[in-house]
């Protein structure tokens, strides 16, 4: 048939490419060993040959991608500065800083001067409200006691505590304002006297005033501006404080022992993780270069200008951050004076309205006066107010006008903390490639020392899986021609299945000795990788039984024979056809479509109702009236006819065989048969089978009867004529014999 053919073709392809794929697998399998060699030497680089990652920069960097750096809490982004970014002189900045310093030390002190100021706004209005407060309780506990007073006099306290309410809303909010600003002036203090330390402690660094060493809780001052770093020596770089910048620290000479020590005890491909007392890998120690030291020198110097660099752009980036503080305040307090205006201007209204009610309501010269002069004092409180508001515009301006000065300075400090990095990254890119094992001159002296050792061991393996292949070809010809149970095609697809599996275990086996032998050329121990790996092994092997039995069974199953692709199993209550079998598991999808996943390990027993062939069984009822022997050789002829048909002949394999009756039932008589055919054709077979029959049927008149029942009624004894109920129908009573 088509598809027979077509699969023997594959086979034989496969057969005669086997011997021929042979030399490309063997050099795809010696190329495999050489990359694996050079990623294990590429691991185990000596420590001392690497930096500790967190003091790091990366070897390659490009020119024209930002440099991102996490400076406390806010993120300065080094990006690349244009041409025509200024560079502020330190005589500049010193006139800048000192400014700056004069005009934080006379706010703070006219910050001061107005808290302690008796006659301040915060007094002011404070005693405006505490005594407008004491009049409304005293007219309110007045009217609280209506009884004691006459109905005019109720109606004179009721407007007077009317308009005293008016006036205490409006003190009541002055008040506010004024605790919410003297908070506010708390809060300013606070921030201009950090600003202050940091504007005094960049003058200091710029003006060349160091202090000597500062504590551990001192704060780091301002940094040195980035055109002066030139001037700067490590040791003030290494006596500096922290400034919390993730990359930009310094170390005591003590420390860097320790560190070259911590990391020469580490893994440089695992930091944190410690080595063995005895590495794996033991490099032969050799004295570093000339060439060498001179550069690890550039790169520790470039790498102090570097982070000095970085925090002083740190330095003005906190200026920048203490600056926005005080804006923030100061704006804050520019609205509570526009508040306090409105407050003052609404007072001044009120004033003028009830003057103008006195007036028209009669009152006397005394009343006026004392109107106009409260209305006097308001309307003076509203132009101070007003100069309150504009001096704080005025302010507000100056403090943004500082801050574009700072950005200013922030963008060369920037573009110089940038420049120092690149410098800084080149010099330790150079340090990397002159530590670099895998340079030209060592590569070369390498492979003579240890190439022809490793090329025999590669020439053995390959050797060896020579020899493999010619004994795989061996024993499946062997197989082929032992085996009892099916065709010479199908022991063969057998026997190539379990060699396969044989050939890879041998293969990995070579493999790995080869591999080991190879590390123990190179230099690698092999003991505490046998080590590690059997620890593995027993921690998988208690952790993961079940695992492992799936597996096992699995092996077994395959090995047996037991089922194959495409067959139609039952196992257990689950029946299906066999989609995937793998080691783990086998796959089944059932009648209706569903899939079921059943672990190896969980398999009891198996019925493979596709092993070989099949047979189609068939039980046929007839009726008892029709002739037996002429319906079992219908039958027969029906099952004949259909080996014969050409659509169905390639599926049955042998001529159907009549059993006979199988039972003789209530309505019909059972005539059972069956006919054998190819496995996954017994369903297809049956069903076409049954509608042959049932047209035949037809045509002769035979009848496959209903399922028919008999009932028989008995009265065994003679109703008496008392026990009948009226209404009700007697059965026939018998007569007594004489």
């Amino acid at each position: 048939m088509p598809l027979d053919l077509h699969r023997k073709e594959v086979i034989a392809m496969t057969s005669h490419d086997a011997h021929r794929s042979l030399g490309f697998t063997s050099l795809k399998t010696c190329t495999l060993l050489v990359a694996c060699f050079l990623l294990l030497l590429a691991m185990q680089v000596p420590a001392q040959a690497a930096e500790p990652a967190d003091h790091e920069q990366p070897a390659s960097t490009s020119k024209n991608e930002s440099t991102e750096e996490q400076v406390g809490e806010r993120t300065t982004v080094l990006k690349p500065v244009a041409e025509e970014v200024e560079t502020i002189s330190a005589a500049e900045q010193i006139t800048r800083l000192q400014r700056a310093v004069q005009n934080d030390n006379d706010q703070i002190s006219e910050l001061r001067e107005e808290l302690a100021d008796p006659m301040s706004e915060y007094k002011i209005a404070e005693a405006e409200f505490q005594q407008l407060e004491t009049k409304l309780q005293a007219i309110s506990a007045q009217l609280n006691d209506p009884m004691k007073l006459a109905p005019d006099e109720i109606t004179v306290l009721q407007t007077e505590r009317d308009e005293i309410a008016e006036k205490h809303k409006l003190a009541r909010d002055r008040f506010d304002l004024a605790i919410e600003s003297r908070r506010t002036i708390h809060d300013q203090i606070a921030a201009l006297e950090e600003k202050l330390r940091q504007d005094q402690a960049a003058l200091d660094r710029v003006s060349g005033n160091l202090q000597p060493a500062a504590s551990a809780t001192t704060k780091p001052a301002g940094e040195m501006p980035a055109d002066s770093l030139a001037s700067s020596d490590a040791a003030d770089a290494a006596n500096s404080p922290e400034n919390g910048s993730p990359k930009a620290t310094s170390e005591s000479p003590a420390s860097e022992k320790t560190s070259d020590k911590s990391a020469a005890s580490q893994s440089p491909m695992l930091p944190g993780i410690d080595l063995p007392a005895t590495p794996i890998f033991q490099a032969p120690a050799k004295a570093p270069s000339k060439e060498l030291l001179a550069a690890e020198d550039e790169a520790k110097l470039r790498k102090e200008l570097a982070e000095q660099a970085e925090r002083d752009a740190k330095s003005v980036t906190d200026r920048i951050v203490s600056l926005d503080k005080s804006i923030e305040l100061e704006n804050k307090q520019l609205a509570a004076s526009r508040k306090r205006s409105d407050l003052a201007y609404q007072s001044a209204q009120a004033m003028e309205r009830e003057k103008e009610k006195l007036r028209i309501g009669g009152a006397s010269e005394e009343q006026l006066a004392a109107i106009r002069e409260q209305r006097e004092k308001a309307e003076a409180h509203f132009q101070a107010a007003r100069a309150e508001v504009a001096e704080r515009i005025d302010r507000v301006n100056q403090l943004q006008s500082q801050r574009a000065l700072l950005q200013r300075e922030e963008l060369a400090a920037i573009a110089e903390a940038k420049l120092k990095l690149e410098e800084a990254t080149t010099a330790e890119a150079n340090v990397t490639n002159l530590r670099n094992p895998f340079s030209p001159h060592n590569l070369i002296q390498w492979f003579l020392d240890h190439g022809p050792k490793i090329g025999v061991i590669l020439i053995s393996m390959l050797a060896l899986r020579w020899f493999l292949s010619l004994a795989n070809h061996r024993f499946v010809q062997m197989m082929a021609i032992r085996g009892a149970r099916g065709t010479q095609q199908e022991r063969e697809d057998r026997a190539r299945t379990l060699v396969g599996v044989f050939h890879n275990a041998a293969s990995g086996a070579i493999v790995v000795s080869g591999t080991l032998m190879i590390f123990e050329e190179v230099g690698i121990a092999v003991a505490p990788l046998m080590g590690g790996a059997a620890v593995v092994g027993l921690a998988v092997a208690f952790g993961a039984q079940n695992l492992i039995r799936d597996y096992f069974y699995g092996f077994v199953i395959l090995l047996e024979n037991q089922y194959k692709l495409n067959d139609v199993l039952k196992i257990g209550d689950i029946a299906g056809q066999v989609e995937q079998i793998t080691l783990r598991m086998t796959v089944l999808r059932d009648i209706e479509g569903n899939v079921h996943f059943i672990p190896n390990g969980k398999i009891d027993s198996v019925t493979n109702m596709t092993h070989g062939w099949s047979r189609a069984v068939l039980d046929v009822p007839v009726a008892y009236d029709e002739d037996i022997d002429r319906v079992m050789q219908i039958l027969m002829d029906v099952a004949t006819l259909m080996r014969r048909d050409p659509e169905y002949a390639w599926q049955i394999i042998d001529d159907p065989e009549m059993l006979g009756i199988e039972a003789l039932g209530d309505s019909a008589v059972a005539v059972k048969f069956l006919i054998k055919t190819r496995p996954l054709s017994k369903h297809p077979i049956r069903r076409e089978l049954l509608r042959r029959i049932k047209r035949k049927f037809d045509e002769l008149g035979i009848i496959i009867p209903f399922q028919q029942r008999v009932v028989h009624h008995r009265y065994d004894e003679m109703l008496d004529s008392e026990s009948d109920v009226p209404g009700l129908l007697a059965p026939p009573r018998s007569k007594k014999r004489a």
